[in-house]
């Protein structure tokens, strides 16, 4: 009796058998060809009754009619990224659905090179962007808004031309005491003449035993003017009478000098600062007109050709220039400058005293001032200080609240203006004002 497994082999037809073993090859080469691992298909041979047999490397013993249908086809490959060749007679491998790559950063989808040179652009702006951020802003001046130039030149005007009154008022009693004072002084003079008929007949004799109510008095204007000229050069001052011999008339005739001395003092400063509100109307103007685009920058420097320089000294500071030869200076900086002033402020101050360098920046220049050299922000600047602003300008005081300063009306130039008007167009904190000293 021979064993079930040996029947199975001897009954199975061949081509059957031959069959089988085709198509498990063809498998497997298309297994192989797509890369993809497959388990052994090997068939071990069914046991016999008490022992076993091993399974054949070459030949396995077929299924049963019920395990492999004859016209079972072949299962179908996993399809892979494999640039295979589809075998004749079988479908088209559909290809593999691939995922699209998330991007992580910018210039995804680009070569590696590309993004790395793309994530050092980035990591370079962002150090520039760092950078800029701590290096210190560049130094600009504020921004001159002609709007607020052109109201702050209208206030200018109005307070000028009301200020032009009070010194027409000072100025008219200046010369009308100037006048008494001429009036009186003549009056003693000719009395000490009558006093004095020896000195009078060798002066030519015309004198002695008149009124001096008809000794002729020179003739003051109302412009505190004589007939030749100015109050002080007339007949009055130019040939003085001799001291009488009497005490009393001397002494009178003494304090009648003095008193018109005074009063022509009187007279010069009352001119001065008539003449003073009378440019700074002008002033004003030109500068309304700057704001309107009406007048250009020249036209209004040429009203600052005249502008009045202040008396000034400071004993105990030395400086290769004096002080009115830099209110002289920086006036006709106004007119013709040297260079362009842009953010020069401290540098505009230091030439117009005759020094060519000093403090790096204006806030440090005051910061070096004594605490006993610094004066209050609530006094009137006199000509020839320096007036300090924070956070870092500085200008050069004319007096009577008037100064030049750069770029307060237009960047790189310098201008005359009143301090309401450099108050109004920057806005900045007065700090005070010190004398020009540059050695501190």
């Amino acid at each position: 009796m021979q064993h079930e497994g040996q029947q199975v082999v001897k009954v199975a037809p061949e081509g059957r058998l031959t069959q089988v073993i085709r198509k498990r090859v063809f498998l497997a080469m298309v297994t192989a060809a797509a890369l993809i691992a497959a388990p052994s298909m090997a068939v071990q041979a069914s046991p016999s009754t008490g022992t076993s047999s091993s399974p054949s490397p070459t030949l396995s013993p077929s299924p049963t009619s019920s395990e492999t249908p004859t016209n079972t086809p072949s299962p179908t490959p996993e399809p892979s990224d494999s640039s295979t060749s589809t075998p004749p007679g079988q479908p088209p491998k559909p290809p593999k659905p691939t995922k699209p790559a998330k991007p992580t950063k910018p210039g995804a989808g680009e070569s590696d090179d590309e993004q790395d040179q793309a994530q050092d652009e980035q990591d370079r702006e962002k150090k520039r962007k760092k950078k800029k951020e701590k290096k210190p802003e560049k130094k600009q001046p504020p921004m001159v808004d002609m709007s607020v130039v052109y109201a702050a030149a209208e206030k200018q005007l109005a307070t000028a031309e009301a200020d032009l009154a009070g010194a027409q008022r000072e100025l008219d009693a200046a010369r009308r005491a100037q006048r008494q004072a001429a009036e009186r002084l003549q009056s003693l003079r000719n009395q000490a003449t009558l006093v004095a008929p020896e000195e009078a007949e060798t002066d030519g004799g015309g004198l002695r035993g008149l009124s001096s109510a008809v000794i002729p008095v020179a003739d003051v204007g109302e412009d505190g003017r004589g007939g030749n000229g100015p109050v002080g050069t007339d007949a009055v001052d130019s040939e003085p009478a001799p001291k009488p011999a009497d005490p009393i008339l001397a002494e009178a005739l003494t304090r009648a000098e003095a008193d018109k001395r005074l009063a022509d003092q009187s007279v010069a400063a009352a001119e001065s600062a008539y003449n003073l509100v009378r440019l700074n109307i002008d002033t004003a103007r030109a500068t309304l007109g700057l704001a309107s685009g009406q007048a250009s920058a020249e036209s209004v420097a040429k009203r600052f050709t005249d502008y009045p320089v202040g008396d000034c000294d400071f004993p105990g500071v030395k400086n290769p220039k004096s002080c009115r030869e830099a209110q002289q200076w920086a006036i006709a900086q106004t007119i013709n400058p040297m260079k362009n002033w842009f953010y020069l402020c401290l540098n505009f101050v230091t030439i117009a005293y005759g020094w060519s360098s000093g403090h790096p920046t204006a806030i440090s220049h005051w910061n070096a001032v004594p605490e006993s050299k610094r004066r209050s922000p609530n006094t009137v600047a006199p000509p020839g200080v320096l007036m300090f602003w924070g956070p870092n300008h500085v200008a050069l005081s004319l007096g009577n609240n008037m100064l030049v300063s750069v770029d307060v009306l237009g960047t790189g130039r310098a201008w005359i203006v009143d301090f309401a008007t450099i108050q109004a167009i920057w806005g900045l904190q007065y700090l005070g004002w010190a004398e020009p000293d540059f050695s501190v």
